[in-house]
């Protein structure tokens, strides 16, 4: 494309003949300039309110799934240890062993049936903010403020009736949200006094459409789209920013292909650390799903042969996403493939996994697992589990059963028992482990798929065959939120004692 380059002396003289037009307030210039200021005003405004507000979600949502994972945490730990002494002093070392930014606007209160509290994590915690976090919880409200203090709530209930609330300051988060507003708005105002003072001199129309290329190709980049180039045109001073722009948008997609091209190699190196999906084992056929949210995720499944010969069927989650997730998965998957050549005892094998992961892992990082023995000469399994989410069977008749037998999650305290369980798997039944991802995911009325609902459906699903079964399972739920990718790693394990 070729464009029309003027000289210093042409730009003055097309000046000089802009001078002898009509008044002022009808040039191109001024009405160019009026029509982009109100425009920029109307949009900086609109998306400073809409960056705003994705600010603030930014900062708020983090601290409510902060204090999900801290209320189920401690619901597991209510479950493992049902003596209000010895929860109180898990209690009292897991807020010691809180970051001191959360710390001072944090409480903790376990309240029973009747209202009252059994335990609670600071002895100066009001009891008028208490009882605010209770009726916070009976709501099902995420936020309410006491004392002129925005606060956020998150609350859990136990099986023996009794609910664990939690709540969190939001006063520091406000804080940085007044200082970002002023500043925006300020940097917002002296950016509008000088557009208005510049652009009915500056604005000419040979400027315009160049810079719009220049703002398509960046919008392009934004949204992942390094393939694409602009061609110079406009000023030199245009084409010299077209150029560096070119520059860096080549430089960004060498970068990302770098970075796909480990990021592959790390995904051929976790699938790698996968047994077959599809196999027989004895007198039990497997199958197994695993669709990581990124390329390497947090969840892992395994088959591991044990000392004496029978075979474990081992699942992990570990919280959090991507190659931090991964690496600790892989920690467990080695712990448990190292100590399966000594013994088949899942408590031994479960507690070995418990102490390397909270030896290297930092205190805002655990982990769930289910390790599960088939036992071929007998109509039972044995299954350790770690805070994971209970395995389902399915009998031949279709009747859904939970192993809902476990202990502490992984990593939040070194010196940790577990018990192993057993349960009956007569021929016939399927055993399916998963991770929460499976039953975690939302439709777009924000209705949750849930447990009863996959239980269901791997009841109505239990004439299929295994592998086409769990075809299935995924496929529905995918049918279900609408979406193929899922916002959470997803493992499945399925097996079928023939």
């Amino acid at each position: 494309m070729n464009t029309t380059r003027f000289s210093d002396e042409e730009i003055v003289n097309k000046l000089q003949e802009c001078a002898t037009a009509p008044r002022w307030w009808n040039t191109l210039a001024f009405r160019l300039g009026v029509v982009i200021n109100v425009a920029a005003i109307a949009v900086l405004g609109t998306f400073g309110l809409i960056d705003f507000r994705r600010e603030e979600a930014a900062h708020i949502q983090p601290e409510m799934n902060r204090l999900r994972e801290e209320a189920r945490v401690l619901r597991v730990a209510w479950e493992y240890l049902p003596d209000s002494g010895q929860f109180q002093a898990f209690l009292d070392q897991f807020c010691r062993q809180m970051h001191s930014a959360a710390s001072p606007g944090h409480h903790i209160a376990v309240f029973n049936e009747m209202g009252q509290i059994t335990a609670r994590a600071h002895g100066h915690a009001k009891p008028v903010l208490e009882a605010q976090m209770a009726a916070s919880v009976r709501a099902d409200g995420a936020r309410f403020v006491f004392d002129a203090e925005p606060f956020a709530s998150v609350g859990v209930e136990t099986r023996s009736g009794a609910t664990i609330a939690v709540a969190q300051s939001l006063s520091a988060v406000q804080q940085i949200l007044h200082a970002q507003r002023t500043s925006r708005l300020a940097s917002v105002a002296i950016l509008v006094v000088l557009v208005f003072g510049v652009t009915t001199i500056a604005l000419l129309v040979w400027v315009r459409d160049p810079l719009r290329k220049l703002v398509a190709a960046v919008s392009a980049v934004e949204k992942g789209r390094l393939d694409v180039r602009v061609r110079p045109s406009g000023s030199p001073e245009l084409r010299y920013l077209t150029c560096g722009i070119n520059e860096m948008i080549q430089a960004l997609e060498t970068v990302e292909r770098d970075r796909e091209s480990r990021m592959g190699r790390a995904r051929a190196i976790q699938r790698a650390l996968l047994p077959c999906k599809g196999r027989q084992v004895e007198d039990f056929e497997i199958a197994a799903a695993f669709l990581p949210t990124e390329s390497i995720g947090g969840d892992l499944y395994d088959i591991v042969t044990l000392s004496d010969g029978t075979t474990l069927l081992a699942i992990f989650d570990v919280s959090g996403h991507g190659v931090p997730a991964a690496l600790y998965t892989a920690l467990l998957r080695a712990v448990v493939r190292h100590h399966a050549v000594a013994t088949a005892d899942l408590a031994l094998i479960a507690e070995a996994m418990n102490a390397g992961l909270a030896e290297v892992a930092p205190s805002d990082t655990f982990a769930t697992c289910l390790l599960v023995r088939l036992l071929p000469t007998e109509e039972s399994i044995e299954y350790v589990s770690a805070g994971h989410s209970p395995a389902i069977i399915v009998g031949p008749r279709g009747r859904s059963e939970d192993l809902d037998r476990g202990g502490l999650v992984l990593g939040v305290r070194r010196q940790t028992r577990y018990e192993v369980s057993r349960a009956e798997l007569l021929p016939g039944s399927r055993l399916f482990m998963f991770t929460d991802g499976i039953h975690e995911v939302s439709d777009a009325q924000m209705r949750l798929f849930g447990r009863v609902r996959l239980a269901r459906l791997l009841s109505d699903t239990s004439s299929l065959l295994l592998e086409e079964q769990r075809d299935a399972v995924i496929r529905d739920v995918q049918v279900f939120q609408r979406r193929e990718r899922f916002d959470d790693d997803v493992t499945l394990l399925c097996a079928r004692r023939k």
